[in-house]
């Protein structure tokens, strides 16, 4: 090292653990920082900021001892903010540059800290003087508990903060939270380990599998099929609420009633009874909702989804009547039996019915050139849909 560089000696407290004893930074020169560190070392003896400044002095007066241009200063950041720390720290060296005569970039400088969070701000300081060697200070008893600390710190701010890594340290156990406590609420608890084995089965296949891409595709899709675009999305809201009550109403009775009689087809005839008229009234409510949005925006899809709803409309119906006579038939109806409801109960009359007007509006739709006269005028506004 040329003797007539001059070499600063900066030893580093990024969380100013000296603040707590009233020290105010930046401590410049030998003397100053010996008061100082006396005083910090009668108030806060078991803190290792106090070696740090003694490894601090003596690398100084090793230096001096050769003859070199040095000199010695502490400086001191921020207890809750690191961003703030940094740029306190880089206010000092600044000033302390200043007082010393010394030019930046001119400048050998020595960082001595007592961890891996003080030298975070090695970069900063590079940035003004050319750093050429760092001295870790590592205490007796105390050796990798702050790295550790720092490591384990980084970790867990990116399992909380990073999406990649929250959602499955985060989400996943929230999601499990979640449904344990509705369980819990409902008085279904004994079901929630099963419940949560499924979530996190499901969770370890898309990670393991690396399915993340093909399920935001899903969700993308879904998102665009719930909530396509337009000025009247309060409409989609109330359709989307409308078929999500709708479809808890028709479960719920599905569950509560399912013992109403041990016989297949009585059951399937319950089904298609209030249970089908619940959810079909809350999809077709849906649809309508979608409907009314396309109606300014895209003409083609509102043509879609009349034909939708009428198809809706329709097996709604079918389902109904046939399921008004399956819960008419006696426990274990023979084969003839089924086949005389299946034929006399309206089911296939209202079926084929239904579905050959759709299809002669379809053909209408597609002759008359609907289709074609709306597909320019709505290009930018159409969907995925």
């Amino acid at each position: 090292m040329d003797e007539s560089e001059p070499v600063l000696v900066l030893v580093i407290d990024v969380d100013d653990d000296l603040g707590n004893a009233g020290i105010k930074t930046p401590l410049i020169g030998e003397r100053a920082i010996l008061e100082a560190v006396q005083r910090f070392a009668l108030q806060f003896p078991e803190d290792s900021d106090v070696n740090a400044i003694y490894q601090g002095i003596k690398l100084y007066r090793e230096l001096k001892s050769t003859g070199a241009n040095a000199y010695i200063a502490v400086l001191a950041g921020d207890p809750v903010n690191s961003v703030r720390a940094h740029m306190r720290i880089i206010t000092q060296l600044e000033e302390v540059l200043g007082k010393l005569g010394l030019e930046q970039g001119n400048v050998k400088a020595i960082i001595v800290s007592d961890g891996a969070e003080d030298e975070t701000v090695i970069p900063v300081i590079s940035s003004r003087v050319n750093v050429v060697s760092v001295k870790r200070i590592v205490v007796t008893q105390h050796v990798g508990i702050e790295t550790t600390y720092v490591i384990l710190g980084r970790l867990i701010k990116k399992a909380i903060f990073e999406p990649r890594f929250s959602k499955y340290f985060v989400g996943v156990p929230g999601l499990i939270l979640l449904v344990g406590a509705l369980l819990a609420i409902l008085n279904w608890f004994t079901y929630a380990v099963e419940v949560g084995a499924v979530i996190l089965a499901l969770a370890m296949i898309v990670r393991g599998f690396s399915l993340e891409p093909q399920i935001e595709k899903l969700g993308a899709s879904l998102k665009a099929f719930f909530f396509p675009g337009g000025e009247h999305y309060h409409l989609i809201v109330v359709a989307n609420a409308t078929l999500t009550l709708n479809t808890i109403i028709a479960l719920f009775l599905i569950y509560y009633n399912w013992s109403v009689s041990e016989d297949v087809v009585h059951r399937i005839g319950y089904i298609l009874g209030y249970p089908l008229i619940i959810f079909g009234l809350g999809v077709i409510a849906f649809q309508i909702g979608r409907l009314m949005v396309y109606m300014e925006i895209n003409r083609k899809k509102m043509y879609d989804e009349t034909l939708k709803l009428l198809v809706t409309i329709t097996l709604m119906l079918a389902g109904y009547v046939l399921g008004d006579g399956l819960r008419g038939l006696p426990v274990h109806p023979s084969s003839d039996l089924l086949s005389s409801v299946v034929l006399e109960s309206g089911f296939l009359q209202i079926l084929f019915g239904g579905l050959g007007i759709i299809a002669m509006l379809y053909v209408y739709f597609r002759v008359s050139g609907k289709y074609e006269a709306t597909s320019q005028n709505s290009g930018e506004h159409s969907d995925t849909t």
